[in-house]
């Protein structure tokens, strides 16, 4: 019997709670901010009509059933969870379970496939067979509680006035190739923004959960002077939270603030890549289909003609004459151009 892939159903369950203890979660934010729980988001996807999540299993006979969970939103879909982890899942159940994945982002319109890894795991080999490439790398660091209390902070809470300018940051501080593949901050995210001169110059993005508090921040280059003020401001707000470990996202393209992280006690807690696969193709011009040539309407006289003849047009009412058989409404009223010589 060959390779079975489809999507979960009842029968499932069971494995995959047995299973959920040997995955690999590969949305960051998510497995250090609160729980993955496979198991509830396999049965949303399979009980609830449009849930944003899918869950695929792959069955072959002699070896253990393998899951692979999506979450989707918008034109982005995420690899959320591959079980089992550490080098236990065989290639080719791992590479058709990632395609199934694929296949079933672009049903539901996603553009990009993305999943967040270490670069030297079994996972990282596995996405690249599969036609993911990396776009981003980050380092995450990580304070455990209890959190210091910075200086007073300069950092105000995000609201909805800040909207087009945290976009705007967005934009100017996030390299395009990054662009075409994440989605900008949202609307209603939480999160804090530092202003300096009537301009927004940061914001941090702030994910919660039950375990943890991940920090994504978006930092003008100009705000490095001010990048201990940024952190510090921020500690202080964190001061008052909850006892769990915080977490700060450092992109490639902003590492020149992993030193005043480490200042401030934070230390490295990984390295990873971030991969994406993309499932639509560009157009590079547009293919335009030949317009269909419409006949033109003919025109018809629905009313007599009274516009009065000017004066050098009036030889050509003795054309009536030779015309004998016409009706008598096509007749020309003394002073008037008759209709047929209008028309012509």
């Amino acid at each position: 019997m060959p390779l079975l892939i489809r999507a979960l159903d009842w029968r499932d369950l069971a494995a995959l709670r047995r299973m959920s203890v040997q995955g690999i979660c590969l949305h960051t934010e998510a497995a250090l901010t609160r729980d993955t729980h496979p198991l509830t988001v396999g049965i949303a996807g399979y009980m609830i009509v449009g849930s944003s999540a899918a869950t695929f299993v792959a069955r072959e006979p002699g070896a253990q059933p393998a899951f692979a969970q999506l979450r989707s939103s918008g034109t982005h879909a995420r690899v959320h969870f591959l079980a089992p982890a550490s080098g236990q899942l065989p290639p080719h159940t791992g590479s058709a379970l990632l395609e199934e994945l694929a296949a079933e982002a672009g049903r539901r319109g996603a553009q990009n496939l993305i999943a967040e890894v270490d670069e030297h795991s079994a996972e990282f080999e596995m996405l690249r067979r599969s036609g993911f490439s990396i776009y981003a790398r980050q380092e995450i660091y990580q304070l455990q509680p209890p959190v210091p209390p910075g200086p007073s902070s300069a950092l105000r809470k995000r609201t909805a006035a800040d909207g087009l300018a945290v976009l705007a940051l967005y934009d100017n501080v996030v390299p395009r190739l990054v662009q075409q593949v994440e989605p900008a901050p949202s609307a209603k995210g939480n999160g804090y923004v530092f202003t300096r001169g009537g301009e927004l110059q940061a914001f941090l993005q702030v994910g919660r959960g039950t375990r943890g508090c991940f920090v994504q921040p978006f930092l003008h280059p100009e705000v490095q002077d001010a990048i201990s003020v940024v952190v510090g401001g921020f500690l202080q707000l964190e001061a008052h939270q909850s006892g769990n470990p915080l977490y700060w996202c450092v992109r490639s393209y902003q590492q020149w603030m992993r030193h005043t992280l480490l200042d401030f006690g934070f230390t490295l807690y990984g390295q990873q890549a971030v991969m994406v696969k993309r499932l639509v193709v560009p157009v590079r011009r547009a293919l335009l289909d030949r317009l269909a040539v419409l006949p033109a309407p003919e025109i018809k006289v629905s009313a007599r003609i009274t516009e009065s003849a000017r004066a050098d047009l009036l030889p050509a009412l003795a054309g009536y004459a030779a015309r004998p058989n016409l009706p008598a409404e096509f007749a020309p009223v003394p002073g008037t151009l008759p209709a047929w010589e209008r028309l012509n």
